[in-house]
Formats: C-alpha cells, structure tokens, sequence
C-alpha cells in the first residue's frame, strides 16, 4: 500500500540506499548515488530523476557543453551525468547489496501484512531486523514477518 507523500523518491538515513515508492505501487530501490560537488559547493543530492529538476537549485545551465561557467567549474548537468555514468559503472559491493535486499525484504514484509510502504515504516522493519540481528533470507519466513512488522502494526 502506498500513500500520497510530499516526497517520493528518498534516501533511507545511514544505509546508503534510495528508494523510489511510485504511486501505482511500483517501488525502485538503488544504492544511494554519491554526493555532485565535494564539500565546497555543498553537493547536489543525484537521484534517478532529471538533471532539469536537480539543475533548478540555483546553477544556470545556459552555458553550452564543455564551456565553464563564470567560476571555473563545469555546468551542472553535465556533472550530474557525469556522476550517474560513474556510479552506473561502479560495482556494487558486498555490505550495499545486503542494505538493498534488506530494504527490498522490509518492503515485502510490509506486503504481506497490508501495511502502507512509507521511508519510516521501511526503516523500522529494516531496523528491526538489524536490532534482533536475523539473517536476510530468514526475514521472509512468516513468523519474523509478523515479529519485524510489529512496530509498524501497533496502533497508539
């Protein structure tokens, strides 16, 4: 189940993972892209969506490809294309695919017992499962389902 949000695309805090919830339902699941700019421009969060939208933080993108802007650095779009080329070329190492199936294993387990799909409700059945310390593919099994989704279905 998932429920309108101001945000849908979102980085899940400290496990360097994305995660788009679509509104028909469909959820995308990748590992977080690294941050464009380095520490001096503050950084551009990249995510799955267009460079039009990320490029609206303020840089103008009128400059033609390959010219500098007015500081010396390269246009904003391009470095973030730059940066996705790069991270859709790099292998995805052994502790991030752990957080992506866990995540995806989280997901699942909201579906089964009918809860919404929400950045929180993840979290807590991803954590959850890292508190109690149960092994990825043991989240699937019924009883754990039930024990890992027991902080999203209590009602307060």
């Amino acid at each position: 189940l998932v429920r309108r949000m101001r945000q849908h695309m979102c980085t899940l805090s400290n496990i360097g993972v994305d995660v788009l919830i679509g509104c028909n339902g469909g959820i995308w699941i990748q590992r977080s892209m690294p941050k464009v700019g380095g520490a001096d421009s503050g950084g551009v969060a990249g995510g799955g969506g267009g460079s039009a939208t990320s490029a609206a933080a303020g840089t103008s993108i009128s400059t033609t490809a390959g010219a500098m802007d007015e500081d010396g650095a390269a246009p904003l779009a391009d470095t973030l294309q730059k940066n996705r080329q790069r991270h859709a070329a790099t292998a995805v190492l052994p502790d991030e695919r752990e957080n992506i199936v866990r995540v995806r294993n989280s997901v699942e387990c909201l579906r089964l017992v009918h809860c919404y799909v929400t950045p929180d409700s993840i979290m807590k059945v991803y954590n959850e499962a890292v508190r109690l310390g149960v092994k990825i593919g043991d989240m699937m099994r019924p009883d754990m389902v039930l024990m890992l989704t027991e902080p999203t279905r209590v009602q307060k």
